[in-house]
């Protein structure tokens, strides 16, 4: 999931598929940890991804979206997703939530999913995912926490997976939807 990748063909949704499903496969094989951070990385890499199919291919673009740069973090790609429309409001809260865990995770040093803080957040973001009025929330609002983390992550990812493939789509089917100068837009400004 490391490698740099771009978005352009058919193929490469095959590819992200395999390497989806690889993911998810091992995911359950891991510590409480180990699966609240595989998944924090997950995202934040979808979210990336999402933002170089948008971005023009540049030398900057690539250095904001690197680590400990302006958007090198999960919070600065969320959040600029929203603004360009890529993630609904819904979404972007979801991701928020996740990151939330994430950090708990990241920073704690004995951390698990039976701790009541934890509980609260993994509730919160389960509710974000699957929505207090719909039907599954009733059988997802009992399940173990480890389990509702699982099938909610599961959820969201059904949601995002292809998103950077769409933004990618998008933009090379409308470039002209996309900005690409100050001066064109001062140009054609009455």
């Amino acid at each position: 999931m490391s490698q740099k990748r771009e978005i352009t063909s058919d193929e490469h949704v095959k590819q992200a598929q395999a390497e989806m499903e690889r993911f998810w496969d091992d995911l359950d094989n891991e510590s409480d940890r180990g699966m609240v951070l595989s998944a924090g990385a997950y995202f934040e890499k979808v979210l990336e991804d999402c933002l170089s199919a948008y971005l023009n291919k540049s030398k900057e673009a690539t250095e904001l979206l690197g680590s400990n740069r302006e958007l090198g973090t999960f919070s600065s790609r969320n959040k600029l997703c929203v603004a360009l429309r890529i993630l609904s409001h819904e979404e972007a809260h979801a991701l928020k939530l996740l990151a939330r865990i994430r950090n708990e995770f990241a920073h704690l040093v004995l951390v698990t999913f039976k701790e009541d803080a934890v509980g609260d957040r993994v509730h919160e973001f389960s509710r974000s995912v699957v929505g207090e009025e719909s039907p599954t929330w009733q059988r997802v609002k009992d399940m173990p926490l480890r389990e509702m983390f699982s099938f909610c992550l599961f959820l969201l990812n059904d949601r995002l997976w292809l998103r950077p493939y769409d933004v990618h789509l998008h933009t090379e089917s409308y470039p002209e939807l996309i900005p690409h100068h100050v001066d064109t837009v001062l140009v054609d400004s009455p």
